[in-house]
């Protein structure tokens, strides 16, 4: 279940709170902690703002000290922690909420507090930058704040809400403030009460409670207590089990009652009764605007429409679910995106041994091939000379039977040696006869042209290797 205001569009531009309102809703967007009123939704029409935020039927301070609902220490010091955890997650996000009151902090069913109301929050570009308007309620206002808006300083930061926590711990425990100052007092008069004035505590106090209260309240800035790590060192807060109090896993020991609605019923009233445009009847009260529209035709838009027509341009609609969807799937894209390369340095180192041992594999092949090839080789030979052996072998053997007679077999050899050199001394001489009748011939060799004078002075040569191929023919 969810809580929805809304705001009429032509009070806020009447009021001139157009730009708290945009900024609110800004900030907003960007929060989620376990200690603050949550936006979820917004949405509009013609007339109004809806924001739709988290239910939290537990009722506010103020209508609690209103019921005259006494506090103890021990349950003030768990609102102190949630608060202060509160405005550190809010420090992380560089944002000053500046009106931290009892009215803003809301209680959920179990009794956990909640802060809400970013209606005058700041957001500072960095830490060293200080805040300088006069914002804020001023009985919780800081020091700070007043001394800067009179000009005695340059301006202000996340402090002052650890002072308005101060504030309201005093008046949630004892019922009323430190300092009796109004909407209506003197800026000069709060200053002149701030450095005069010593705070003054209720007997019934504990030392602890005290000393904590001090530091929260203390008129310099930069002693005040400003961070959950200097609250730690409290000896009021060192019993508080800070991880189970942010899980919510702590039972507070004040519990809202459920027997009946936490606030007051004459909000509700008001809203029925003097209300000009009560939400129950808008159905029909913007049907007609949306006939008298059509049966009018375009007409020209007065000032306050062009006003509200703007104002619906720079609202805009937000929806938590869908954010986060979207938020889960751009961090799992974020994470594959992160793993790819991972993935693909893998691939790659993968693609770099392969083309390696490709490499390797290439540079051994040629010189296993040409090993292969000279076995083959070899083997070839090898088989050729066993070929050539039985060939001689058969030959042999049939020269054998042929001539049974050794003497007959020599005789037979000799005769065909002799024959086999007049072939070839033929053959010679045939081939000087073409050289001598040919008057021109071009030999490949190196592709160059020879010349029959070329040709001629190679003759005696060819005669000279004739002439010693006779003499070993004769010889032989």
């Amino acid at each position: 279940m969810y809580a929805m205001k809304y705001m009429s569009k032509a009070a806020c531009i009447e009021k001139d709170a157009v730009r708290n309102v945009l900024r609110e809703m800004d900030i907003l967007m960007g929060l989620d902690h376990s200690f603050l009123v949550n936006l979820w939704f917004t949405f509009q029409d013609e007339e109004d703002l809806f924001v739709v935020v988290d239910l939290l039927l537990g009722g506010d301070f103020r209508y609690h000290l209103q019921q005259g609902i006494k506090f103890s220490e021990d349950v003030v010091r768990f609102y102190v922690g949630e608060i202060a955890m509160a405005l550190e997650y809010l420090r992380t996000h560089r944002i000053i909420h500046r009106d931290i009151k009892p009215d803003n902090l809301l209680l959920d069913g179990k009794g956990h507090v909640h802060l809400t109301d970013f209606n005058v929050a700041t957001v500072m570009e960095d830490e060293n930058t200080l805040a300088t308007s006069m914002s804020g309620t001023k009985p919780y206002m800081a020091p700070e704040i007043f001394k800067t808006s009179v000009g005695k300083l340059r301006g202000y930061s996340y402090e002052v809400d650890w002072w308005s926590l101060g504030i309201s711990i005093f008046e949630i425990l004892r019922g009323k403030r430190p300092y009796h100052i109004s909407s209506n007092t003197n800026m000069s008069d709060i200053i002149q009460m701030f450095e005069s004035s010593c705070l003054m505590f209720p007997s019934s106090w504990s030392k602890n409670f005290k000393d904590l209260v001090k530091k929260l309240l203390h008129i310099d800035p930069n002693i005040r207590l400003n961070s959950v790590e200097k609250l730690k060192e409290c000896e009021l807060m060192q019993s508080v089990n800070w991880e189970s109090l942010y899980r919510k896993e702590i039972t507070i020991p004040f519990t809202p009652s459920k027997d009946h609605l936490n606030c007051d019923p004459t909000y509700e009233l008001e809203e029925m009764i003097i209300e000009p445009n009560p939400l129950h009847k808008k159905k029909k009260r913007l049907a007609k605007q949306n006939s008298n529209k059509v049966d009018t035709g375009n007409v020209q838009l007065t000032p306050m429409q062009m006003k509200l027509d703007t104002l619906g341009k720079k609202f805009k609609p937000y929806n938590r679910e869908r954010e986060k969807i979207l938020k889960d799937q751009k961090n799992v894209n974020n994470f594959d995106d992160k793993k790819i390369p991972e993935e693909d340095d893998a691939a790659s180192s993968e693609l770099v041994e392969l083309q390696n041992g490709v490499e390797v594999k290439e540079k051994t092949q040629p010189n296993e091939t040409e090993d292969k090839i000279s076995e083959e080789e070899k083997q070839v030979d090898v088989v050729e000379d066993d070929k050539d052996v039985a060939r001689v072998t058969e030959e042999t053997e049939i020269e054998r039977k042929s001539f049974p007679n050794d003497k007959e077999r020599l005789i037979e050899i000799a005769e065909k040696a002799k024959m086999s050199e007049d072939t070839e001394k033929s053959e010679s001489l045939e081939r000087e006869d073409i050289i001598d009748n040919k008057p021109e011939e071009i030999i490949d060799n190196d592709r160059k042209e020879v010349t029959i004078e070329d040709k001629e002075s190679l003759l005696p040569n060819d005669k000279l290797d004739s002439e010693k191929h006779e003499n070993r023919v004769s010889t032989v």
